[in-house]
């Protein structure tokens, strides 16, 4: 890169320090958490049989008494089987729903509207020999930073939810908080604050309204998998466990539905089975919970179990994640464009 091109840079990144530094601080400090709980794992020497698929072989019974002691410590820093919520290590990937959102709209909404803010665009843009390349050179350096920093955090959350998946739970749960799903969303969430930002021409309020239309984002393509999922063939995905002799979920699964298996093995999935009981039952249910309905079905000998798929099979939504916030960026970068090279100078 020529002299002149890397000072042209150290000035943009001066000029958007704050937004800068605090993206790349909060990515070191969840990607430092990250490699010290994956750190601390592998610091405790448990066997690879141990690990593997805990959650499912526990509740089949025939664990080595051997394991039982390590994984307790396991568990102590992951997090135990019975609550994800205990030891740290759900920390890393939780934080990473936000800090892709948080990267990008702290580099992209700025990048214009601090400039239409100040009143400086007018000379920018004069000087500069067109306005799509002025963008260009805003964003260049504000983006390569901070996606190094996103980039590192979301690596080493891999490393977290690698331990997770090994444990026993579903990889479809951590799809686009790991990896370069979620530098995918830092993408997408750059676009809305880079397009926002030269439409409001207001940093502060362009903020408030990027994270809006984020979380209105993330609700919709959540809706979209859902929808997708429910597309999948599902099969009953629990089990009598061998040590409780209660009905477990197994490992590794997402549930899609809830169904009732017939006495002779027929699978009905929820709304199907409704339509079994006594109209005079169904009617006078509170149609939430079915209480009356599941008491009715259960006494013909009917088992309540959840539906869905298997890990492996659900996570063919990664493509389709990955198309849609990459699109979505694309589409907000290249409307930013068109903004700016019609809009007035501020």
């Amino acid at each position: 890169m020529p002299i002149h091109s890397i000072r042209g840079w150290l000035v943009i990144l001066k000029q958007h320090r704050f937004e800068v530094v605090a993206g790349v601080v909060l990515a070191g400090l969840i990607g430092a958490w990250a490699m010290s709980v994956r750190l601390q794992l592998d610091g405790l020497g448990v066997p690879a049989e141990c690990v593997d698929n805990w959650l499912g072989r526990v509740d089949q019974g025939g664990v080595p008494e051997s394991c039982h002691g390590p994984m307790r410590a396991y568990a102590g820093i992951l997090g135990g089987a019975g609550s994800m919520l205990v030891g740290e290590g759900f920390l890393p990937w939780s934080a990473m729903g936000l800090l892709p959102f948080a990267i990008g709209l702290l580099g992209g909404t700025p990048l214009v509207a601090a400039e239409l803010e100040a009143r400086t665009t007018s000379t920018a843009w004069t000087l500069s020999p067109s306005r799509t390349r002025w963008l260009l050179r805003q964003a260049a350096p504000v983006a390569f930073v901070l996606g190094i920093g996103a980039a590192i955090a979301a690596v080493a959350a891999s490393g977290v939810v690698a331990a997770e998946v090994e444990w026993g739970h579903s990889a479809f749960y951590y799809v686009g908080l790991h990896g370069p799903l979620a530098l995918v969303r830092s993408f997408a969430a750059f676009g809305i604050g880079l397009l926002i930002g030269a439409v409001i021409g207001r940093t502060l309020p362009a903020l408030a309204v990027g994270a809006a239309v984020s979380v209105a984002v993330l609700f919709g393509v959540a809706a979209a998998r859902e929808a997708w999922l429910g597309t999948l063939e599902a099969r009953p995905i629990a089990r009598i466990s061998a040590v409780t002799g209660e009905l477990v979920m197994e490992s590794r699964a997402e549930t899609t539905d809830w169904g009732w298996i017939a006495p002779d093995g027929k699978i009905f999935p929820l709304q199907d089975a409704l339509t079994l009981v006594p109209r005079e039952i169904y009617d006078h249910d509170d149609h939430i919970q079915y209480t009356d309905s599941s008491t009715w079905l259960a006494g013909q000998g009917y088992v309540s179990t959840p539906l869905g798929v298997m890990h492996e099979q659900a996570m063919g939504w990664q493509p389709y994640e990955a198309l849609l916030f990459g699109s979505l960026g694309v589409a907000l970068v290249g409307s930013t464009v068109l903004v700016v090279n019609r809009r007035r100078p501020g």
